[in-house]
C-alpha cells in the first residue's frame, strides 16, 4: 500500500489520567487522525468514564488488571490493519506540531525502520534530557552518569556545561545522547522516548510488541529486538510534545527500575552488557 494511505492511528495509554486526558483527545481528534484508542491499564479514577464520553470518536480498550506501561500498550496488537501506522502518545503530554498524521506519513519510511522517535519538551520549552540514547551496556550506564551531570552543571553554568560537553563528545556514547543546549535534529537513534513513538503496526505485532515482564526501560528492550532484525529506530523533532509531569521514576518505582535492568542485562549476556569485543 501507498505510505500516503496508510492510516495513522493514535493509541494514548493511560492509567488515572481524568485530569489530563480530555485536553489531549481535544487535539487529537481535532488533528483528524484516522483512529483513536485509549488503553487503559486499569484505572481506578474516571478516566475511562471521561473517554467514553467521546462516544464514536474514541475507540476504548478497557484493561482488567494493572499490568504496566509496555503491557498496556500491547493491547493494541489485533485491534489494527497491517497497514496502520501507530503514534502512541502518553496521556500527560500536549501536542505542540499540528498536521501529525500528514507530518508521520512523510517521515516514515516504507521499510527499513523500526520506529521514529518525536521530540519531547519540559514544560518551560526545554528539551527533556531522556528523548534518545544509545544501547544499553555498563560503559553506556557510565555514560549516562556524565550526561547527568553535565545537564545539572547547565542548569548552574551554561557556559562550562557546553565545553564540557564539547570535549566530551570524542566519547561516541556521549555523542549519541542528546546535547539539550543545541537545536534538535532528525538523526538516527539507538533508542528513543516511547512516549511520543511512532511505529508501524506490522512491526509492533511482529516483534510481539513491549516485553509484559518490563515496567520500565521497555523501549531498550523493543530496540534491541529490532536491532536483531536489522531495523534503524530514529527521532525527528518534527513531531514535537510537551511532558506535564516532571516525575520520572518515584520512590516507590525505584526498585522496579532497577529490576528492569537486571532483566535486560540478563537478556544480553555478560560479555555484551560488558562490551566486551
Amino acid at each position: 500500500m501507498n505510505k500516503l494511505k496508510r492510516p495513522i492511528i493514535a493509541a494514548i495509554p493511560t492509567y488515572n489520567e481524568e485530569q489530563l486526558l480530555d485536553d489531549l483527545l481535544d487535539q487529537v481528534l481535532e488533528d483528524q487522525y484516522d483512529d483513536v484508542y485509549v488503553l487503559d491499564d486499569a484505572s481506578t479514577d474516571n478516566t475511562v468514564e471521561l473517554a467514553l464520553y467521546y462516544g464514536k470518536d474514541v475507540q476504548v480498550i478497557l484493561g482488567k488488571e494493572n499490568v504496566g506501561s509496555g503491557a498496556n500498550r500491547n493491547r493494541i496488537i489485533s485491534k489494527l490493519g497491517d497497514s496502520a501506522i501507530i503514534h502512541f502518545i502518553d496521556a500527560d503530554l500536549r501536542l505542540n506540531s499540528d498536521r501529525n498524521p500528514e507530518r508521520i506519513r512523510e517521515i516514515m519510511p516504507s521499510s527499513g525502520v523500526g520506529f521514529i522517535g518525536g521530540l519531547v519538551r519540559n514544560p518551560d520549552g526545554s528539551q527533556h534530557p531522556w528523548n534518545y540514547g544509545p544501547a544499553f551496556s555498563l560503559p553506556q550506564m557510565l555514560s549516562a552518569w556524565t550526561y547527568t551531570g553535565i545537564n545539572r552543571l547547565a542548569k548552574r553554568d551554561p557556559v562550562a556545561a557546553r565545553s564540557l560537553r564539547s570535549s566530551l563528545n570524542r566519547w561516541s556514547l556521549m555523542e549519541q545522547w542528546p546535547d539539550p543546549q543545541k537545536e534538535p535534529l532528525a538523526r538516527d537513534v539507538y533508542w528513543s522516548c516511547e512516549g511520543n513513538l511512532v511505529i508501524p503496526y506490522e512491526v509492533f505485532a511482529g516483534v510481539g510488541g513491549y516485553d509484559p515482564q518490563l515496567r520500565y526501560h521497555e523501549v531498550m528492550d523493543l530496540a534491541m529486538r529490532l536491532e536483531k532484525y536489522g531495523l534503524k529506530r530514529q527521532f525527528d523533532p518534527s513531531i514535537d510534545v510537551t511532558h506535564l509531569d516532571l516525575e520520572w521514576v518515584g520512590k516507590e518505582s525505584s526498585r522496579e527500575f532497577s529490576t528492569a535492568l537486571v532483566k535486560i542485562a540478563g537478556k544480553m549476556g555478560v560479555r555484551e552488557f560488558l562490551h566486551v569485543v
